[in-house]
């Protein structure tokens, strides 16, 4: 959070999300606000280790999570609702085939990225996934049959340290590197 969540550290996450997220092209980041609260005072509030957003209103929701912790799978999932409805947009209908001043909520989501870095074996596996190594695994929602991405920009990214085994002699390229010292952070 020190190292990657700090005003002034845009560069170095920057560089990491490019590294770790298949096809990125960061070139801005501005840190949104890391408290999230709930539609209701009861429901509480989450707290984000680290929170962004690109020049496109791309959203990066980063996490670091050092032991395991049940269900963790389903807290990301959790987790990207949140942003999801952070970016929803709530507007009061003007034109006359609608009831005017009848609420209108606007569900064209920019893309989202949940990027867990855990530091354990992350046991649970959906069927459906993209895998880029031993190690990062990337979710989308997609149909089961015909493997068609639903095409919300929902991604969710669980990079694996336990998997990563380089020595520090094997690292070749610079996301080995970025793997080996962050592993090695913890």
């Amino acid at each position: 959070k020190i190292l990657f969540g700090s005003e002034g550290k845009e560069d170095l996450l920057m560089a990491l999300l490019n590294e770790v997220i298949p096809g990125a092209n960061i070139v801005n980041l501005t840190y949104r606000n890391n408290e999230h609260f709930g539609m209701l005072k009861e429901d509480g509030k989450a707290v984000f280790d680290v929170y962004c957003e690109d020049a496109d209103g791309v959203r990066f929701l980063v996490e670091m999570q050092n032991w395991s912790q049940k269900y963790f799978n389903k807290r990301a999932v959790y987790y990207s609702s949140l942003v999801l409805q952070d970016q929803a947009v709530r507007e009061i209908v003007k034109q006359k085939k609608e009831k005017p001043g009848k609420w209108k909520w606007d569900y064209n989501f920019k893309p989202l990225y949940v990027v867990s870095f855990l530091n354990f074996w992350n046991w649970t596996s959906p069927k459906e996934r993209q895998k880029i190594n031993d190690y990062i695994s990337v979710y989308r929602y997609k149909d089961i049959e015909t493997n068609e991405e639903l095409g919300d920009g929902t991604n969710i990214i669980f990079i694996d340290l336990f998997g990563f085994q380089k020595h520090v002699d094997e690292c070749s390229t610079m996301q080995d590197n970025w793997m080996y010292s962050i592993k090695n952070m913890f």
